[in-house]
This record gives structure tokens, C-alpha cells and sequence, in this order.
């Protein structure tokens, strides 16, 4: 891939248009330094009181049942065998969090299979069946 810098000098391939992004700066080709967020923006946010500073708002990591990591453990080696007799890698075929979707659910069919919102329709009709009999 290959991008035109900005003074039209020539073509830099992507990678080296990105690595002159690092630390939030990009270099024009034609000209000096242009600080992503505008001038002295780096200096505003240093000049704020921990009060005013953003704040990450983190969701509550829903507690974990007693039977989780072994229906987990369940869970994963189901997905594995499928993902070995498709010669697919493990986490293409259906990632730990979706995994870990199904095993909060405890679903106990298909009906119920596809109310996970992380379970797309070609998981459920591949695994679906393998994920069920997983958990019972």
C-alpha cells in the first residue's frame, strides 16, 4: 500500500506514514510539525486539575458462578475439536469472550443459542450443537 506524502515528492509506503504518527505528531512531508488536536493542546490538558480530567467509566465484571471455568474448559474443547476437523485455528472459529458469552448464558438449545448477541448464525449452525452438548 502506498500513500502520497504531503509534499507529492513522492509515494511512502503506509508503515512509514504511521510511524510519524507516534506520539500523537504528524510530520507533513512539505512542511514543519502539526500536533494532532491542534497547537498547545498537549499544554491545555497538562494545565488541568485531576478533577476535570476524563474519566474511564469500566462496566462491572459480571461475577463468576462456581461452575464457570468448567463449563469454560467444556466449552473450549468442543470449540477445539471443531476448529481441528475444519482445519481452522481455535479463536477464528469462535473467540474466548464469545465462549465466555455462551458459558454465562448456559443455553439449552438452539432458541437459545441465538439470543447471545456474540454468537453470529454461521457459529451457531457450525458449533451450535457441539457448544449444547458441551453443557449438558
Amino acid at each position: 500500500i502506498a500513500i502520497v506524502g504531503g509534499s507529492g515528492a513522492g509515494k511512502t509506503t503506509l508503515g512509514k506514514q504511521l510511524a510519524k504518527l507516534v506520539d500523537g505528531v504528524l510530520r507533513d512531508e512539505a512542511g514543519p510539525r502539526v500536533a494532532l488536536g491542534g497547537e498547545g493542546a498537549v499544554a491545555r490538558a497538562k494545565a488541568l486539575n485531576e478533577s476535570e480530567l476524563p474519566r474511564l467509566e469500566r462496566r462491572p465484571r459480571p461475577q463468576k458462578d462456581p461452575g464457570f471455568d468448567v463449563r469454560m474448559e467444556k466449552l473450549k474443547a468442543a470449540r477445539n475439536r471443531i476448529a481441528t476437523e475444519l482445519g481452522l485455528e481455535a479463536g477464528v472459529l469462535c473467540g474466548r469472550t464469545t465462549l465466555e458469552a455462551v458459558a454465562r448464558a448456559r443455553p439449552v438449545d438452539r432458541v437459545a443459542l441465538e439470543r447471545i448477541p456474540e454468537l453470529r448464525r454461521w457459529q451457531i449452525d457450525v458449533l451450535g450443537e457441539a457448544l449444547l452438548e458441551a453443557l449438558r
